[in-house]
């Protein structure tokens, strides 16, 4: 049984992610919306150096090279002395490796000060972003999305846990990570029979006779974020023991398959919610069909 919104791990050294061909996928956004979800680190935006003052940044990146290696020699030439014995118990030169790496790296920290103005960055190595615009043209594009695929207001936002598959040999083998997930939240509404899910990018088209029924997994496992309006610790989501386990991390227990069988190939696929948002999906999808 495969996830039904997943991704296939690639066998390489990262363990790059790519995205899974779901066959229930009938259309995306067009090039230009999905452009303008995208942050554009544009070089025409970075401020520019002059001839003169690029020269003199690279003369002074040479110094703080040769300021770096002498230290650096310093500090491994004191290592070595004080490891002999008449010099162990003098005080003054055990403290001779902390001064020399301590200078090592206030000029290693002023080196990549130069290269990130090199760069067109501020020292702080951050280029400078206007956040508020950037959250105004994500908010702009996720309308555009919106009306491009004729998502209703009314629709129902309900949270699915996909997993990846590590291709091993021949075989692809599910990798839940131990019981990780990535909560991801989709808009759901129901048009001529058939669940509509749209992730913001595609949307999939979902018969509801291929819909049947779900499984309940009565164990413990994490998501990356908490997503909902209310605190976890609301009464309504007392069942589900929800608890902060990493700085946005949160553990918590059950959740459902979603079982779909495609009428069209008979390929079997689970659609995983948490149980915390499973009466989300039944105010979108009738509760016979979820039982």
């Amino acid at each position: 049984m495969k996830n039904l919104f997943t991704h296939q791990i690639l066998p390489d050294e990262d363990e790059s992610y790519v995205p899974y061909e779901n066959p229930y996928l009938v259309s995306r956004v067009s090039p230009e919306v999905e452009a303008m979800m995208q942050y554009d680190d544009d070089e025409d935006d970075k401020p520019k150096l002059t001839d003169e003052e690029k020269d003199a940044l690279k003369s002074k990146e040479k110094k703080y090279l040769l300021a770096i290696l002498i230290s650096f020699a310093l500090t491994l030439f004191s290592f070595l002395v004080i490891n002999r014995t008449e010099a162990l118990t003098d005080t003054p030169m055990m403290l001779l490796p902390i001064v020399g790496a301590i200078v090592m790296l206030v000029f290693l920290y002023q080196f990549r000060r130069l290269q990130w103005k090199k760069n067109g960055a501020n020292t702080n190595g951050l280029n400078d972003i206007d956040f508020q615009a950037m959250a105004e043209r994500i908010d702009e594009a996720g309308k555009a999305a919106r009306a491009e695929m004729g998502i209703p207001d009314d629709d129902v936002s309900v949270e699915i846990l996909p997993y990846g598959y590590k291709k091993k040999g021949d075989k692809q083998v599910p990798e839940k990570k131990a019981g990780q997930f990535d909560n991801s939240p989709m808009s759901m509404f129901v048009k001529n029979d058939r669940l509509c899910v749209f992730d913001g990018v595609g949307l999939y088209e979902i018969p509801l006779s291929d819909i049947k029924g779900y499984r309940t997994y009565d164990e413990d496992y994490r998501i990356e974020f908490w997503l909902k309006d209310d605190e976890p610790t609301d009464e309504k989501y007392a069942a589900y023991k929800i608890k902060k386990c990493g700085i946005l991390e949160y553990k918590t227990h059950t959740y459902h398959g979603v079982e779909v069988v495609s009428e069209a190939t008979g390929e079997v696929f689970e659609m995983l919610v948490p149980g915390y948002d499973l009466d989300e999906l039944r105010k979108v999808i009738s509760p016979e069909r979820l039982s």
